[in-house]
Order: structure tokens, then sequence, then C-alpha cells
């Protein structure tokens, strides 16, 4: 949206309404303040001994035998 488009449309509010735009605008910038710089680092191997496969895990289960 064009800035001329969104300022005449922020004139036809009333004073409260406009406040009302300046907090949600304060509260936008408010959030990514934080956000925007830090990023999460992750490490490898996070997960390590969070996962246990079974030994046969590639082997075909019993029940499917008969279809093979």
């Amino acid at each position: 949206m064009q800035y001329a488009v969104l300022e005449k449309k922020i004139e036809g509010l009333t004073a409260a309404q406009k406040q009302e735009v300046l907090d949600f605008v304060n509260n936008l910038l408010s959030e990514n303040d934080g956000k925007a710089d830090k990023k999460s680092q992750r490490q490898p191997g996070g997960l390590t001994g969070a996962f246990n496969m079974a030994s046969d895990f590639d082997a075909t289960p019993e029940c499917f035998n008969g279809y093979m």
C-alpha cells in the first residue's frame, strides 16, 4: 500500500482511532526488536540419543511374510 493512500485513510479517523493505530504500529515494532537480531543457533547432533531405532528396522515384519 502506498504511503499517500494510507495517510489519507488515517486522516479520516477520529483522534481515538489514530491513537489506536499508533499503539498498534508501536506494538508491531516492539515485537520485531528482539527477534530480527536474534537467530537461533542450532547445534549439530542436538537430538542424539533422543530416538532409538530398532536393530531389525530394515527387516520385513512377520505379518507381511505371506505377501512376499
